[in-house]
């Protein structure tokens, strides 16, 4: 299936802050542009231009950005993007994926969906983890099928509705039916019967950006990593993804734009350089990188938070500073700590505490840190008992970041 190319054409997306974007989504605020240094800054306008955004201010003023100096742009400021969508949906290897209505086609060579996001998409097998074939799959559902398709496996498989499973070569999916080659024989599948395909890790490409790339969130919960965007004609953005093709995407289907590999670097992207644990009675739970320490998904203050560390207490991560400017973050108990969970975050900058916040419990409001790391060698994170010892204790370090 061929994509269609848009031309790269510099026309400015429209977006007044207090209009209503869509029926369903109610009225936002002002969208924003949120850079590494300094104060959120509203606009009424903005334009893609390949690694780059151009926005023009409530106070109309032009003003430039390139992506290494951003960490974020949110279209939709008073509502938070699920972090994955439901129903059916095409995976990427990175974690994200694109809520689809239909798996119109695939080969041992090339998938190709149809979305509301992207109206046509073909990706290359190889770039893709997996597809989520149920389209009535709740939030439950699919955290099944995802944990399903991490599996480590040998080859592609089949995941049946009736929980059976086939393991073998993907052959196509052709006239509703999926063929496989299984013991040198081949074999069909109705793909109303399957609830997921995975393919084959070992010859997954990851292809994502040596140099700062967007992660592009729709409110869905759909989410790619694209390595350029460039404003189009009519209500398109073309969007060259980190995997390779460049597909057209709809604008108003825009939620944030979250900037990585740029001057920041997310602290669970980086290498631990030293974890201790000290559980109270039970045994040692290791921190978790863009997890609770339970494993599920960040939650604090009502919000999904995409990048963090969870922990329990008492624990400690040691990072490398050197290089970096500051180290920011948001601390609270996740939303899904009982109601005995109670910890204290400290932060040591070359063994001196820089940040200390106090006891927290269950429902407190985050904390804010910042803390300077000029001349700084060594950065520890730690989640300290307060009362009750470990109980219900889940610490979350949420967006948790080094800046450059």
């Amino acid at each position: 299936m061929l994509l269609s190319f848009a031309r790269n054409w510099a026309v400015w997306v429209v977006l007044a802050g207090g209009i209503p974007l869509s029926p369903e989504m109610g009225v936002a605020a002002d969208p924003v542009v949120i850079p590494v240094d300094g104060e959120p800054t509203p606009f009424r306008k903005i334009s893609f231009r390949g690694e780059s955004i151009e926005i023009e201010t409530l106070a109309n003023q032009s003003k430039t950005y390139a992506w290494r100096d951003l960490r974020a742009v949110r279209f939709r400021v008073l509502e938070t993007p699920p972090l994955r969508p439901t129903g059916a949906q095409l995976v990427f290897p990175t974690g994200e994926s694109i809520k689809i209505k239909e798996l119109d086609a695939a080969d041992a060579d090339r998938v190709a969906v149809s979305s509301a996001w992207f109206p046509i998409l073909s990706v290359p097998t190889a770039a893709a983890a997996g597809v989520l074939l149920d389209p009535d799959a709740d939030d439950a559902e699919v955290a099944r099928l995802l944990a399903w398709l991490a599996r480590k496996r040998s080859s592609d498989a089949a995941l049946f509705r009736n929980r059976d499973e086939l393991a073998g070569s993907f052959i196509e999916l052709k006239d509703g039916s999926t063929k496989w080659e299984t013991n040198k024989k081949e074999r069909s599948a109705p793909k109303a019967a399957l609830s997921a395909i995975a393919f084959d890790p070992s010859l997954a490409e990851s292809k994502s950006p040596a140099g700062a790339f967007a992660v592009v969130r729709a409110f869905d919960g759909s989410a790619v990593r694209a390595a350029k965007l460039n404003s189009a004609a009519g209500e398109m953005i073309e969007t060259t993804l980190a995997s390779g093709p460049t597909a057209a995407m709809k604008r108003d289907h825009l939620a944030e734009i979250e900037i990585r590999n740029g001057r920041i670097k997310y602290a669970s992207d980086l290498p631990f350089e030293k974890v201790e644990t000290q559980p109270f009675l039970d045994a040692a739970a290791p921190p978790r990188r863009d997890r609770n320490a339970l494993g599920d998904s960040l939650r604090i203050d009502g919000a999904p938070v995409a990048k963090g560390i969870g922990m329990r207490s008492r624990g400690r991560i040691s990072f490398a500073a050197a290089g970096f400017k500051r180290f920011e973050a948001k601390v609270a108990l996740d939303d899904a700590a009982g109601s005995q969970g109670s910890v204290r975050f400290t932060v040591q900058a070359d063994d001196k505490t820089v940040f200390d916040s106090g006891e927290m419990k269950p429902g407190d409001p985050p904390k804010d840190v910042r803390v300077e790391l000029t001349r700084v060698r060594a950065l520890v994170l730690a989640v300290e008992y307060a009362k009750r010892g470990d109980v219900d204790d889940l610490a979350d370090w949420g967006d948790a970041r080094f800046v450059e």
